[in-house]
């Protein structure tokens, strides 16, 4: 299990990957960069849940 500085470390990396400041690209005209920018943002999207119900599951039990 990966502590919560490394996560946050990894999702720091990920948010700084240039690739997710590009318009999104289409699968038609830039498929491989459309594939890398779905899993960038799944990432995100991923640790931040996980970060999110580590925080609620500290506090439920304090």
């Amino acid at each position: 299990m990966k502590t919560r500085a490394e996560i946050e470390k990894r999702l720091a990396a990920l948010k700084a990957d240039e690739r997710l400041s590009y318009p999104p690209a289409n699968v038609f005209t830039n498929a491989p960069l459309a594939l890398i920018q779905v899993a960038l943002k799944n990432e995100v999207m991923a640790l931040t849940w996980v970060l999110k119900e580590s925080e609620e599951k500290k506090e439920s039990k304090e």
